[in-house]
């Protein structure tokens, strides 16, 4: 196939493209030729990595309209003069999709193109299995996509390995590629710099992949090795750990125990046999190649086995007794096996809340009591946020050692209890569990390359004990769970595929590219480099968990680390450079020294800035002016900018575009900063008090220049709002034929929350108007949402709002956030009004998310409300009690956001343009009021 074929210029034949494996691929999405990874000018792909290291990428054929059939993939030995790379070391994927149908609330915030649903290529289908390719068959215009793996082996000399790779179809050749490996001259060591462990159930294996005869799943409580189908599952294991381990994935079976008998005089006996048949080769490593055994294993002992209610309770005299010798025993058979030191036990296995403190130390106390010596995992976070109220009991520092709550939890900065194992066993201190990007990089289907590629690099950073994975099969969760990032789902059950045997997913190919990386760094450690080890990981993890957080642990910043595929090629390109000169003891001369500082500056500029966070502002009435009628009003504006770099920068903020008739106190103002410093830059512009702002808001243009190179222009309204005096009473019924037209008083050109925000206008596709006024008894607002389609809209009749990090989820609604005389600077003050489509009216002081933002406070107003619904637009009429407002005046300045959700396109936008979250004091917009018109009847 020529190039121009590549450029899609062959007509009915197939297109090809080459993409790296840090590209995201959906079905029929716009594919390109990655120049990370291909040279189209050469028709080369081209590789790099070490001995004993797999490098990949990805292969996208698009049939024509003619269809394509004979479908063949081959490819060569790679050679360089009389060494070679054998073709057995490649294996190709055939890349299969699962669905995505909903995006969770808390994905806009962090998507770049508007959440759709899509087929994401997750599962991977071996097409070379006994050293053949398949042959396939593609429809017109069909899609097939293929995941390559380039394994050099650890006895691989360096040097440029070449070979080829071809596509055939009906016995012709339709496209050819050279494959070109380079080599670096170093090993990347099978040990492991730090545990990657991940767990799993037999049970759901079993009853995915084996039937029995009525075509149920086995459910299998005994590993009767006598039964044909429990040696069948048994098989599945087995082979499902090598491939983890293959991946530098060590994983352990989550509820797996021996068999518990009384002898004649009800003293319990454990009989071991079938359990160290299952268990011992792979905490050992004789199930593996390498010999290398799986670090961890969890005590036969927990919620499961035995089980509590059989024995009265966890408090029962008989449940702690048994549990006890169970203890005791289980340690003394590790010891016998020499490999008690991997053992540790996991009481509490559930979600993060306040009960979930009590029920770990209820749980662990027994295990405490019969073994001190044994670490316990917590799923929970030691020192949960002040904001969520929970009381953690002073137990539950001497019932944990290893910590690994999910990564939205985890603390780099919390120490070690004093009173755990910690000093005496090595598997205690902080461990680190996906999270939910952008606090932690995911595992979810929606997760990026980058989300699952950085949580090795995090783990390096803070130094944990290891990479924790819960579970890793959650065969049974939802699709939902799945696209939610919820449930972590590295691998496939082969009736996904109609192939038989367990199949690895692309996640998991992107978690192994991670731990290899990490291999890398530590590479660089050993060899007396620690110090560019440090550089690169805090050049690609610049922060997580709770380093991520913003005004609250709720409230995440972005861009903990580079979304970039460039940035973690270049990242991995530099690092086997300066890992392959650490190990030879080489000095480079002062071209190359002079080339690689360059690669470090073009990565820095890649992965790193002076960012720009959130941007607020706040009116008020110019120093002389009267605050319930002034003529000339200031305008401070707050920018938020975070160094990232390791040395100190300059931010240069200029306004280039104020208001007519406004003038800005300075038209510059340049900020220094310290290596990783936060710092607030305040601007301050004075004006008239307009009565005629467009959308209601002020007009500002700031240029922000970071970096050499990267003039930033942003448009950054300034938010004001006018509440006009109402002459008559507003009728609430949905209809605003009553409303007065006033100048100022309408809040349009709603803004998206998230990345989207800052793409062009940054404006909501389904916008909303707001209009306000007041009385002597009522302020009165009316939202009129512009809706095409009234029945893609979701929304209950309840009184509840399911919240994700600060996000309303699954609903249509609207709210109004008010602080009135912007006094408070806590959410837990805000004055909280949401409505939804049906007409429900929730009003609280504070916001009920989960978990919580701080507590929430009882506020009831008399308020009056209807909801009406028109040719693509409905419509909510409010009028609240000015009384209410705990008697505030309607005078001066309040502070006012109004919000909308609309799940069905995947926004939530605001009037104010807040960037991150809605319910920071600080965020709000300003009202003032006009001042009232007295009558003879007043």
């Amino acid at each position: 196939m020529t190039a121009a074929c590549l450029a899609g210029g062959c007509g009915g034949r197939a297109k090809i493209w080459v993409v790296g494996e840090m590209v995201s691929l959906t079905e029929r999405m716009a594919v390109y030729n990655d120049a990370s990874v291909f040279n189209a000018g050469t028709q080369t792909i081209n590789l790099f990595g070490a001995a004993n290291e797999t490098v990949s990428f990805q292969l996208v054929i698009e049939a024509g309209s003619e269809g394509v059939d004979g479908l063949r993939i081959s490819w060569t030995d790679l050679i360089d003069g009389d060494r070679e790379i054998s073709a057995n070391n490649i294996k190709v994927f055939a890349m299969k999709t699962v669905s995505v149908k909903k995006y969770p609330s808390w994905y806009i915030r962090l998507a770049e193109e508007k959440p759709s649903p899509a087929n994401y290529y997750d599962v991977l289908v071996p097409i070379n299995v006994d050293g053949s390719a398949q042959s396939f068959k593609l429809g017109p215009n069909q899609q097939m996509a293929l995941w390559v793996d380039l394994y050099a082996p650890r006895t691989t000399l360096g040097g440029v390995y070449g070979g080829r790779l071809d596509v055939r179809a009906g016995g012709e050749d339709i496209w050819t590629a050279k494959l070109a490996m380079k080599v670096h001259k170093f090993v990347l060591p099978d040990e492991r710099p730090f545990p990657a462990v991940g767990g799993f159930g037999y049970d759901d294996l079993f009853a995915e992949m084996i039937s029995n005869d009525d075509g149920t799943g086995l459910a299998a409580t005994l590993l009767d090795r006598k039964r044909p189908r429990i040696r069948e599952g048994l098989m599945l294991m087995r082979k499902l750990m090598q491939l983890s381990h293959e991946h530098r994935l060590d994983l352990f079976v989550r509820y797996i125990h021996p068999l518990l008998k009384r002898d004649q005089n009800g003293q319990i006996q454990l009989d071991w046999s079938s359990y160290d048949a299952v268990v011992i080769p792979y905490i050992s490593g004789s199930a593996f190649s390498d010999g290398v055994g799986c670090p961890v294993w969890p005590l036969p002992l927990g919620p499961h086995w035995p089980k509590p209610q059989s024995y009265g309770g966890v408090t029962s005299h008989a449940y702690i007794s048994t549990t006890a010798k169970i203890a005791a025993r289980s340690r003394g058979h590790f010891e016998s096996l020499k490999v008690a030191e991997k053992l540790f036990a996991w009481p509490y296995r559930d979600g993060v809340h306040q009960g979930a403190y009590d029920q770990h130390i209820e749980l662990a106390r027994v295990i405490r009591l019969a073994d001190p010596a044994i670490p316990i995992l917590s799923l929970l976070p030691q020192n949960p946020p002040a904001l969520t109220g929970w009381s953690v009991g002073s137990d539950f520092t001497s019932m944990a050692d290893m910590f690994a709550p999910p990564g939205e939890w985890f603390d780099p900065s919390a120490k070690i209890p004093t009173k755990s194992i910690s000093q005496q066993h090595p598997l205690a201190g902080q461990w680190l569990a996906p999270g939910r990007p952008p606090a932690m990089g995911g595992l979810g289907l929606i997760a990026s390359p980058a989300d699952i590629r950085s949580l090795a690099w995090f783990a390096m950073k803070y130094r944990c004990k290891g990479l924790m994975l819960p579970e890793v099969l959650n065969w049974s969760a939802s699709d939902e769970d799945e696209s939610a990032n919820v449930k972590t789902k590295l691998f496939y059950p082969g009736s996904v595929a109609g192939v038989d045997g367990v199949l690895p997913s692309v996640r998991l190919k992107r978690l192994r590219r991670g731990l290899q990386d990490a291999a890398y760094l530590r590479i660089l450690q050993l060899r007396g480099k620690g110090k560019i080890a440090t550089a690169m990981i805090n050049t690609m993890a610049n922060y997580g968990g709770a380093a991520a957080a913003g005004d609250n642990y709720l409230d995440i910043r972005l861009n903990g680390w580079p979304q970039d595929p460039n940035a973690w090629t270049l990242a991995r390109k530099i690092l086997a450079a300066e890992t392959e000169q650490a190990v030879l003891r080489k000095t480079l001369s002062g071209r190359n020294m002079l080339a690689q500082r360059l690669l470090w500056r073009e990565l820095g500029e890649k992965a790193l800035a002076v960012r720009v966070g959130q941007i607020r502002s706040r009116v008020e009435a110019s120093p002389g002016e009267p605050t319930d009628n002034p003529k000339r009003l200031t305008a401070k504006i707050f920018v938020e900018l975070h160094n990232e770099f390791a040395a100190e920068s300059q931010a240069v903020i200029e306004i280039n575009a104020l208001p007519a008739g406004w003038k800005a106190a300075a038209k510059e103002l340049r900020v220094k900063l310290a290596p990783g410093e936060q710092k607030t830059a305040e601007l301050k512009i004075t004006g008239p008090a307009s009565r005629s702002l467009a959308a209601a808001k002020l007009p500002l243009g700031l240029t922000i220049d970071p970096t050499p190179g990267r003039d930033r222009r942003i448009s950054s309204p300034v938010p004001l709002l006018r509440a006009g005096w109402a002459p008559q009473r507003i009728v609430v019924d949905g209809r605003l034929g009553d409303w007065p037209i006033r100048p100022g008083n309408t809040a349009r050109n709603f803004k998206l929350l998230g990345r989207l925000g800052r793409v062009g206008s940054g404006l909501a596709s389904k916008q909303t108007s707001v209009y306000v006024t007041y009385d002597w008894e009522n302020i009165y607002f009316a939202f009129r949402c512009f809706e095409p389609n009234f029945a893609s809209m979701h929304f209950t009749n309840t009184n509840i709002v399911n919240y994700e990090q600060l996000l309303a989820s699954g609903e249509d609604l609207i709210e109004i956030i008010i602080d009135p005389g912007r006094t408070t600077s806590t959410p837990q003050d805000l004055y909280h009004i949401v409505v939804k489509p049906a007409g429900a009216v929730i009003t609280e002081r504070g916001v009920s998310s989960q978990p919580p933002l701080g507590p929430v406070g009882h506020w009831a107003p008399a308020v009056q409300a209807a909801v009406s619904v028109h040719p693509g637009v409905w419509v909510v009429e409010l009028a609240i009690p000015l009384n209410s407002f705990d008697n505030v005046p309607p005078q001066g300045f309040w502070g006012v956001n109004f919000t909308r959700f609309t799940p069905a396109n995947a926004e939530a936008s605001s009037w104010a343009g807040t960037r991150r979250y809605y319910y920071n004091p600080a965020d709000l917009g300003s009202m003032y009021f006009a001042p009232p018109k007295r009558t003879s009847g007043n």
